[in-house]
């Protein structure tokens, strides 16, 4: 049985091994440095400037020190990160909770040109809850939280490529 699936799979995939067949990848940034502007609380790291950081050094682009060695400037706002209560039991505890991050970007010149418009980016999670397993439902809602801070750091990156020269 393996056998037929690994013969069957060469089959389909010989036509296209000499025919220049190549994955498109990512689609190039129009600037070459960028200073990443994000606000910084003495609680808590900013993540997701973090993580923007490492996504546009693997892509090639400078990370500029000081706003005026860079071609542009990826302004973050604040992560705002809310958990509510969705569901009760009949009993009255919690059954399941809503998970929201927000945050808000802006791409500008340094001399002030605007190069992405000022832009929310929203994530909702819905997390089931239960009071006997406490710690496993902590450490799933800390997954989602940052899944949910990778997601956006995503798609910031897409945004930022469709920035024009």
């Amino acid at each position: 049985m393996k056998r037929r699936v690994f013969l069957l799979a060469l089959t389909l995939a010989l036509p296209f091994s000499g025919c220049g067949f190549q994955l498109r990848g990512a689609s190039p940034l129009s600037f070459k440095s960028v200073y990443v502007e994000a606000p910084v609380t003495s609680y808590q790291r900013n993540v997701i400037a973090e993580r923007m950081r490492t996504l546009l050094k693997a892509a090639g682009v400078t990370v500029a020190g000081s706003p005026n060695e860079a071609e542009v400037i990826l302004k973050l706002g604040a992560r705002k990160q809310t958990k509510t209560i969705l569901a009760l039991t009949g009993a009255g505890q919690v059954a399941e909770y809503r998970l929201e991050l927000s945050l808000t970007y802006q791409v500008h010149t340094p001399a002030g040109k605007e190069r992405l418009p000022e832009t929310e980016i929203k994530f909702i999670r819905d997390l089931t809850y239960d009071p006997s397993q406490y710690t496993a439902k902590s450490a799933e809602e800390g997954f989602l939280f940052d899944h949910m801070d990778e997601e956006a750091a995503q798609q910031i990156m897409r945004h930022l490529r469709r920035i024009t020269p």
